[in-house]
Parts: C-alpha cells; sequence; structure tokens
C-alpha cells in the first residue's frame, strides 16, 4: 500500500538500474557515455552504448523515451557548442559544490552552458 502523500518515482526498478549502469559506466576518453562533471550523456548512438554496455538498444531506445516523457532530459549545448543530452540536475547530480550545482540547474533550464554563466 502506498500513501496518498507519497509521490510516486518516475523510473521503476529495472530502469533506474540501467540508468545507473550507464552513468556508472567505467569507460574512459572516447567510450565514456555519461560526463559527471556536466550531468551530460556523450553523443553515442544508441549501437555503440548497446555495445559499450551490454544492454539491448530496445531497452536504452525505451529508457531515453521514458527520460524525456518524464521531463528528466533536455537537450543543451555544452562548453563545446556540441549539442548534448542532460540529465536533469535536481534527478541525480553528482557534483559535491553547491556551486556546481546551481550552474547545472541553470544550464539545464537555459539550454546551453553559455546562457548559464552569463
Amino acid at each position: 500500500m502506498s500513501n496518498k502523500g507519497e509521490k510516486a518515482l518516475p523510473l521503476t526498478t529495472r530502469e533506474m538500474n540501467l540508468l545507473l549502469a550507464l552513468i556508472h559506466s567505467p569507460r574512459r576518453g572516447a567510450n565514456k557515455i555519461f560526463d559527471k562533471k556536466d550531468n551530460c550523456f556523450t553523443n553515442k548512438s544508441l549501437r555503440e552504448k548497446e555495445q559499450l554496455i551490454g544492454k539491448s538498444r530496445s531497452s536504452l531506445q525505451r529508457l531515453f523515451q521514458k527520460l524525456e516523457s518524464e521531463g528528466l532530459t533536455r537537450t543543451v549545448i555544452n562548453v563545446q557548442n556540441e549539442e548534448v543530452l542532460m540529465l536533469k540536475p535536481s534527478f541525480q547530480c553528482f557534483s559535491g559544490s553547491k556551486y556546481e550545482t546551481n550552474f547545472k540547474n541553470a544550464m539545464f533550464h537555459l539550454g546551453s552552458h553559455n546562457n548559464a554563466c552569463e
């Protein structure tokens, strides 16, 4: 039984585990899937992510569709002027300082690194 005042999580346990597998992937450099400094996914295709993480492309596609439908991701312009998919910082943020968290929130809501700097 759930309490009426209790908010349901937007992702199922299986979806959350897949998301965490992407975020905490030990890949580095060119094989990196998620950049914790920017809270953004790298520009890899679903096929590349499938090969790097070992999960099916359809499950990855469903996860990204669900994240988008729940408003947990947004396409932003990073510091290199590339469009990347950013995970909402208030949902999952990896910085230690309050300043970095505030900056990531501004970047997510304003849609670009440059706008957040201003």
